[in-house]
This record gives C-alpha cells, sequence and structure tokens, in this order.
C-alpha cells in the first residue's frame, strides 16, 4: 500500500484556520498593508494554546479504504476497525513509522495528504485526527485532546512548509514569489506552534531560493 507520491470550543476555530488554502491563504484585511497586518494576528494567536512541534511520538493508526461518500457512515458506526500501535515520525517529506508494518508499511508523503481534520462527529472515536488520501483515510487516534491537537498543527505545519518549498524551488513570476514569502512569513508568526524551527523555516527557504538565483538583481534581492 505505497501512499508516497491535537479541543473544547476552540477546535473548530483552529480547524478553519488551518484548513484555508497555501498560496494565498493569509491576505491583509481591508484598508491595511501587507507588513501590519501579520503583527496584529500574531498577538491574538498567543491567546490560544500553544504548542511545541512534534518530530515523532506515539499513537493508534487506523486506515480505511473506501469510497467518500461513505466515510461519515464509517466513522459513526459502532463498528470498530482494527487500530494499531505505531510510533511515527514526521520527517520533511513524509509520515514514516518506525514499525513499517500493517498500516504504515509505506510512509505517507505530505504531497499524498489532501486534507488534515479534527473528528468531532458524534459517536466518532475520540481524540482523532482524519488524513484525506486519495482512496481512502488514515485515522490517527492520541491519548488526549491537547495532544491531538499538537499532532494536528504539527502535520499541518509540516505539510504546508513541504509544498512552499516545493513552490519556491521553481520560481515563475518574481512577484508572485514574494508574495508567497510574505504568506509564509505570515504563517510562522501566527502559527500556534511554539518552536524555534518555526521562525528558522522561511529563513532557510528564503536563503535558498536566493543562493540558488544567482542572476537576481540587487532590486530583486531588496
Amino acid at each position: 500500500m505505497d501512499r508516497t507520491g491535537g479541543s473544547g470550543g476552540g477546535s473548530d476555530r483552529r480547524q478553519t484556520e488551518e484548513s484555508k488554502p497555501l498560496l494565498g491563504e493569509m491576505s491583509a484585511p481591508e484598508g491595511n498593508k501587507m507588513g501590519a497586518a501579520p503583527c496584529r494576528r500574531a498577538l491574538l494567536h498567543c491567546n490560544g494554546m500553544r504548542y511545541k512541534l512534534l518530530q515523532e511520538g506515539d499513537i493508534q493508526v487506523c486506515v480505511i479504504r473506501h469510497p467518500r461518500t461513505f466515510l461519515s457512515k464509517i466513522l459513526t458506526s459502532k463498528f470498530l476497525r482494527r487500530w494499531e500501535p505505531h510510533h511515527l515520525t514526521l520527517a520533511d517529506n513524509s509520515v514514516a513509522s518506525a514499525t513499517p508494518t500493517g498500516y504504515m508499511e509505506n510512509s505517507i508523503s505530505y504531497s499524498a495528504i489532501e486534507d488534515v481534520q479534527l473528528l468531532s462527529w458524534e459517536n466518532a472515536p475520540k481524540y482523532c485526527l482524519q488524513l484525506t488520501i486519495p482512496g481512502g483515510t488514515v485515522l490517527l487516534q492520541a491519548a488526549n485532546s491537547y495532544l491531538r491537537d499538537q499532532w494536528f498543527h504539527s502535520l499541518q505545519w509540516k505539510k504546508k512548509i513541504y509544498k512552499y518549498k516545493k513552490v519556491l524551488s521553481n520560481p515563475s513570476r518574481w512577484e508572485v514569489v514574494l508574495k508567497e514569502i510574505r504568506t509564509l512569513v505570515d504563517m510562522a508568526l501566527t502559527s500556534p506552534l511554539q518552536d524555534d524551527s518555526i521562525h528558522q523555516a522561511p529563513l532557510e527557504i528564503v536563503s535558498k531560493l536566493l543562493s540558488e538565483n544567482n542572476n537576481l538583481t540587487t532590486q530583486d534581492h531588496e
């Protein structure tokens, strides 16, 4: 099965925020310049929960192969599928298990993950994340709501950073690149994740972008 290429009332708000499109997902409010908006949003985010970026951890895994239209019926039924304990690593390109057997025999590339959502339906398994992949769903069940949300934000971050690296590795128009860099920085400033690597990631991406494009003029660098 090759699939390569973290509660409460605040969960819905976080899910909506995290599920925005990658490109151009955080434009400045009307009447404000791009430079002023990120700081205000960052201050608002600080009032919520903060999480450390997960690199690895123990979690229960279940993979369901199904037509997409039947997902809600499967998840709300009393017939519970088989769960497997796995120690997952959130690498730069994919999610992999320390014991590559069963559901996690093959790693799951971030490019194959179409969506990451919190499960909040009635009768759904508790503390679960839903990863939508082609032809099915991967369920991740944490020990509590905080860990579930931590996994949620960490997976979202890893997936988005992976996509940004892909987009910015082949720049076409520099005005588009500049817009995406601003969005990337905005995403780092507003993330509920509290980790040195969160603010380091945009710097590394921009540094690589500049070093691999030696034909840029001084104006382009500015």
